[in-house]
C-alpha cells in the first residue's frame, strides 16, 4: 500500500514538471503567441490640459484704516474750555474753529505786557533824545566824554528794553491765539475727549481727525504673490453690504511681516455716505493684468513625499508617472507651470491609487465620450 502511494505522488510530480517545462518551450519558441494582456487595475477618466488667458488678480484681506489721523491738543494749560464746537463725525475745513478756551486772564495779561511796552517806549524816546543832544555837543565842550558815552549807552539800553516788551506782547497775543483750538487740515472728527468745563494741562488731547476723510486698505499680500503687485493697480474691495469700493494701490511695504506677508497700501476714495468704516476686516483682490495658463483639474496632481506628480496616459493605456510644477489656482483648477506639454492625455482623478506602470481602462467621461476632455 505505501509503495503503491509513493508511486503515484511520484508519478504526479513528474506529470508537472513536464508541464511547465513544456510551456517554457512553447513560450520561448518563435511561433509562439504572445501572453495574455495585464488586466488594468483601475478604471480612469482622463483630460488635457488646455491654455487659458486668466487674470492676475491676487486676492487678499485686510483692515480699514486711517490714511493719517491728526491729534489735535490743548496748547496751553490751566485754562477752562468754555466752547466746543463739533462732535465725532462732523466735517471740518482748515482753520476752522473746534472748541475755545475762557481767554480773560490772557486777555488781561496781554493789556499789562501792552502797557509796560508803551512805558518802554517812552523810556526810549527820552534817552534817544538825550543821545542825540550829547552828540550835538561832543565838540563843544559843553559835556564831558564821560556823560555824552552815558546818554549813548541808556539809548541803547531803552532799545533792548523796548525790543523785550515787544516780544512779551508778541508772546501774550500768541496764547490769546491758542485759547481758540483750530482744525489743522480738512476731514472728519473720529474722535472727541474733550468735556466742557474742564481745565486741561499742555499737550492734553481734545480732538482726532481723519485727514482729508481719506480710508486705506491695508491688505495682506503673501510673499510668493509680490511679483505680481505694483504701485498704481486697481484693487476691488467687497464690504459686508455685498457692495464693492474701488481703490489704487498707494504703496508697497519695503518688508515683510513676522508671518511672511507684505502690506500693500490701497487708498480708497472718499465716498459720503458709504458702509466703509475704519476697523473692519475685509477681503478683496489687487488687478494685475492677465497671462496665459496651462490648466488641469486640481483632482489630477497627486502629491506624494513633498512633490507634486500627474499621470500620463501613454497608447497601450499604462501610466507613467511625470513631475509637475503648478502655480495659481482658480476653484478646480490649477495653473501647471512645468512638467506637462499641452495636449498630453492624463489622469483626470483617482491619480492616488495608481504607480507607475499600472494598466488603466480609460472609463467613458459624461456624455458617453472615452475621449480626452477638458475640465
Amino acid at each position: 500500500m505505501k509503495n503503491s502511494m509513493r508511486t503515484a505522488l511520484l508519478g504526479a510530480a513528474l506529470l508537472t514538471a513536464g508541464t511547465v517545462a513544456v510551456a517554457l518551450l512553447i513560450s520561448e519558441s518563435p511561433g509562439a503567441e504572445p501572453a495574455r494582456d495585464a488586466q488594468p487595475v483601475l478604471a480612469v477618466q482622463v483630460t488635457t490640459p488646455r491654455s487659458q488667458l486668466w487674470s492676475d488678480d491676487v486676492a487678499a484681506t485686510g483692515r480699514l484704516v486711517a490714511w493719517e489721523e491728526a491729534v489735535i491738543g490743548a496748547e496751553l494749560g490751566e485754562l477752562r474750555l468754555v466752547d466746543i464746537k463739533v462732535d465725532v463725525g462732523d466735517r471740518v475745513r482748515k482753520g476752522q474753529l473746534l472748541a475755545e478756551f475762557d481767554r480773560a486772564s490772557v486777555q488781561a495779561e496781554l493789556n499789562e505786557r501792552i502797557a509796560l511796552l508803551a512805558e518802554a517806549q517812552a523810556l526810549q524816546a527820552e534817552a534817544d533824545e538825550n543821545a542825540a543832544r550829547g552828540e550835538s555837543l561832543r565838540n563843544t565842550g559843553a559835556l564831558s566824554h564821560q556823560v555824552i558815552t552815558q546818554y549813548l549807552t541808556r539809548a541803547r539800553a531803552a532799545q533792548a528794553q523796548v525790543e523785550s516788551a515787544q516780544a512779551r506782547v508778541d508772546s501774550y497775543r500768541l496764547r490769546l491765539r491758542q485759547t481758540r483750538v483750530v482744525a489743522p487740515d480738512d476731514g472728519v472728527i473720529s474722535a472727541r475727549m474733550a468735556t466742557l468745563g474742564s481745565v486741561g494741562t499742555a499737550g492734553a488731547e481734545l480732538f482726532r481727525l481723519i485727514r482729508k476723510n481719506r480710508i486705506e486698505w491695508h491688505a495682506e499680500i503673501a510673499a510668493g504673490e509680490l511679483r505680481h503687485i505694483a504701485v498704481g493697480q486697481a484693487a476691488r474691495i467687497s464690504l459686508p453690504d455685498g457692495s464693492q469700493i474701488d481703490g489704487v494701490v498707494r504703496q508697497i511695504a519695503p518688508m515683510l511681516a513676522a508671518d511672511l506677508t507684505a502690506t500693500a497700501y490701497v487708498q480708497l476714495p472718499d465716498q459720503q455716505p458709504t458702509p466703509a468704516r475704519i476697523g473692519m476686516y475685509l477681503h478683496g483682490v489687487i488687478v494685475s493684468g492677465a497671462s496665459p495658463a496651462l490648466t488641469v483639474p486640481a483632482s489630477s496632481i497627486v502629491v506624494r513625499d513633498g512633490r507634486e506628480f500627474a499621470f500620463v496616459v501613454a497608447a497601450d493605456k499604462t501610466v507613467v508617472q511625470m513631475p509637475v510644477k503648478t502655480g495659481r489656482r482658480r476653484g478646480t483648477e490649477v495653473d501647471v507651470l512645468a512638467g506637462l506639454p499641452a495636449g498630453q492625455a492624463i489622469v483626470r482623478s483617482g491619480g492616488g491609487f495608481l504607480h507607475d506602470g499600472d494598466v488603466v481602462r480609460v472609463a467613458a467621461a459624461e456624455g458617453g465620450s472615452a475621449q480626452a476632455t477638458s475640465p
